[in-house]
């Protein structure tokens, strides 16, 4: 039986800066702040917080949803580049803890970062389907607080950036199946995002044009694949780099508006978070029939994948 999408839960931290607020300190023009970024508030995790209480956070209400699946759980991938402490251990074995999850669970974090959650399913799918049939249910938390690395006096990067997590379950007979997936490196272009002394530094037009480029290309490949065209999506999940950068995909992909969400002003750029944040609300959503994701960003990486609702 094959291993597909059974809920997601998110955490938002209710602290946040106010962005328009923020744009003015750094004489940043409300209508660029508008028209390109489209950020409204960006959501800050409590300093008393680590990556791991973020992640956490979204992970318990999931599991509290599911209370037959905890010992069932084969898998616990945490989707993070910016880990408790200094990575050691590792993220998802403090979040294992935390969430008290049985011995015989594989708990590893993945490090990617804006095309993290597409990876992140395609790993777990394929991890999960050769497990024995008790443990083939995964879970899949993104959480990477860019809080901790963003310098708020940077106009590049501190009107961008939100904390927030979300946890997503995988496992047999789920509604949303996981389909062709395609993905790719720029490693020569890696200093494109990039912390350096601790301080996050981003070169925006060099992004821009990564997606520009290779996102369409992808989707093609992906729609081929599996058979579609990109009138046969009822809606494209991209990543929320920026409004501009959205919405200059969808026009390349020559998607209708209405099936291109712009949601960045709900929590600004969470990284690995910001597609599960979107597929959320859509999860249960009787109407939709075929989603397509595509993340991409730091790395320079790019992933892209069609999810299929089953027939009932």
């Amino acid at each position: 039986m094959s291993v597909g999408l059974l809920d997601i839960a998110s955490f938002v931290p209710p602290d946040g800066r106010d962005v328009p607020a923020l744009a003015d300190a750094l004489e940043v023009d409300r209508d660029f702040l508008e028209s390109k970024l489209g950020t409204r508030r960006l959501p800050v995790m409590d300093p008393g917080m680590d990556t791991h209480d973020l992640a956490t956070a979204a992970l318990l209400p999931l599991l509290e949803r599911h209370p037959e699946l905890r010992d069932r759980v084969g898998l616990l991938m945490v989707v993070t580049q910016n880990p408790s402490g200094r990575g050691l251990p590792h993220t998802a074995a403090m979040v294992h803890h935390l969430a008290e999850l049985p011995p015989e669970v594989a708990a590893f974090d993945l490090s990617l970062g804006c095309s993290g959650y597409v990876h992140a399913l395609a790993v777990a799918q394929r991890f999960l389907q050769g497990q024995p049939p008790d443990r083939r249910h995964g879970l899949v938390v993104t959480a990477d607080p860019y809080s901790k690395v963003v310098d708020p006096g940077d106009r590049n990067t501190a009107l961008l950036f939100g904390d927030a997590a979300a946890a997503t379950l995988l496992g047999p007979d789920a509604p949303w199946s996981i389909g062709h997936a395609s993905f790719l490196t720029r490693g020569a272009a890696s200093d494109a995002i990039a912390v350096a002394d601790g301080r996050l530094a981003m070169k925006g037009r060099s992004v821009f044009d990564f997606a520009m480029k290779e996102v369409p290309r992808q989707v093609s490949e992906v729609l081929d694949a599996e058979g579609e065209s990109p009138d046969s999506i009822d809606v494209f999940l991209l990543h929320q780099g920026s409004r501009y950068l959205v919405e200059s995909l969808g026009r390349r992909l020559g998607a209708p508006p209405e099936r291109v969400p712009v949601e960045i002003g709900v929590a600004g750029n969470t990284v690995s978070s910001s597609l599960p944040l979107m597929m959320e609300s859509r999860l249960h959503d009787q109407s939709l029939r075929t989603i397509l994701l595509a993340g991409f960003g730091v790395g320079l990486s790019s992933g892209t994948l069609l999810l299929r609702r089953r027939e009932a």
